[in-house]
């Protein structure tokens, strides 16, 4: 039977619910799989070691699309500096990562906001603490 729909429909159709929980923790465990940070198995890939596959087998791509093996996983993240901004353009069912680190015994105030606005509501922010 061919399907009528496309995009996240299709997979909804497929899965018979809302595939966006599931996406949201494949997104997390894209960062903590394989660094020693989880101790929930949900947050990993255990079949699988992405940061050694993608860039020892698929490797990394400059520019001009030449392959780094090299360059370890290619998994974009930025790191956020003390009085900075720092922009993302996130759609629906995607992520953009972002590290930061906090001395002992102090705070940090992370804001978000669309241009002057407020992020939209759906949009979702998970903080993973790695130390």
């Amino acid at each position: 039977m061919n399907s009528t729909t496309t995009g996240l429909a299709t997979v909804r159709s497929a899965l018979g619910r809302d595939p966006a929980p599931l996406l949201k923790t494949w997104a997390l465990a894209n960062y903590t799989d394989d660094v020693g940070v989880v101790s929930d198995r949900t947050l990993t890939h255990p079949s699988w070691n992405f940061r050694d596959i993608y860039g020892n087998t698929f490797g990394s791509y400059d520019a001009s699309g030449t392959v780094f093996t090299s360059l370890g996983y290619p998994l974009r993240v930025t790191a956020l500096t003390d009085g900075r901004i720092a922009t993302a353009s996130v759609r629906s069912a995607s992520a953009a990562y972002y590290r930061f680190s906090v001395a002992a015994h102090h705070e940090a105030l992370l804001s978000f906001a669309s241009g002057s606005s407020a992020p939209a509501a759906a949009l979702q922010f998970v903080a993973v603490r790695t130390r």
